[in-house]
């Protein structure tokens, strides 16, 4: 049997983004900032907005705010959301990028490798309580009337970012909905789609794209982006 490896392509959705782009007050809402390389992406496309940022790690906060604090449309929130509003266990892993609620798949190929990568016993650099604030209250404390993109890339806990934000999903004011979908085994709350869309299709939303293909044979780690639209 020959088993043939094909390179993953991927593509961004900004073509769509930029289609749909409003001649003023486009509001984003970015959760999972990490260094801003969403925020990068969004510079881009939209030239009137307000970018909503939420980081939980305050070192990454920090090299945020060195970035962005002169940016007065950019708003930069030291915290999570989620389903409450409450304090979480939140995990700083020795990449920052994975740090997540949630905890790795103990023996995962995924743990392994980047184990034996960082040369570590354990991917968990650090346990610290995060303050978490669902979508539903931030919308409502800022006053915010539509959200034109909700990008959400939280490593797992992207189904406890949407139950925080039900309210704001049935009143039809958000449009587009980036979301992360981790295929392969890495972390203890692992999703499908259909965790996803039990939020989303029934308040309107379809999906609307994917942005890469692949499979867990060639790529056992495999993650991509869906976007969904109302």
């Amino acid at each position: 049997m020959v088993i043939i490896f094909q390179k993953i392509k991927t593509y961004n959705f900004n073509h769509i983004y930029k289609e749909f782009e409003k001649k003023q007050n486009n509001v984003i809402i970015d959760v999972g900032t990490n260094r801003g390389q969403s925020i990068k992406e969004f510079l881009k496309i939209y030239a009137n907005y307000e970018i909503h940022c939420f980081e939980p790690l305050n070192n990454l906060y920090e090299e945020l705010k060195k970035k962005y604090d002169h940016n007065k449309n950019i708003y930069l929130n030291n915290y999570a959301l989620g389903e409450e509003n409450k304090e979480g266990n939140f995990f700083k892993y020795h990449n920052d990028v994975n740090s997540s609620f949630n905890k790795p798949i103990y023996g995962s190929n995924w743990e392994k490798k980047k184990k034996n990568f960082f040369d570590v016993n354990t991917l968990i650099k650090e346990e610290l309580k995060v303050k978490i604030l669902k979508l539903d209250e931030y919308f409502k404390i800022n006053n915010l009337k539509f959200i034109d993109l909700l990008k959400i890339d939280t490593q797992g806990y992207e189904d406890k970012v949407l139950n925080g934000s039900q309210e704001t999903l049935k009143s039809n004011n958000i449009n587009f909905i980036q979301i992360e979908f981790i295929m392969g085994n890495q972390y203890e709350n692992r999703l499908n789609i259909i965790d996803y869309e039990n939020y989303l299709i029934k308040n309107n939303f379809r999906l609307y794209g994917i942005n890469q293909r692949g499979d867990l044979l060639t790529k056992s780690d495999i993650s991509l982006d869906l976007l969904y639209a109302n």
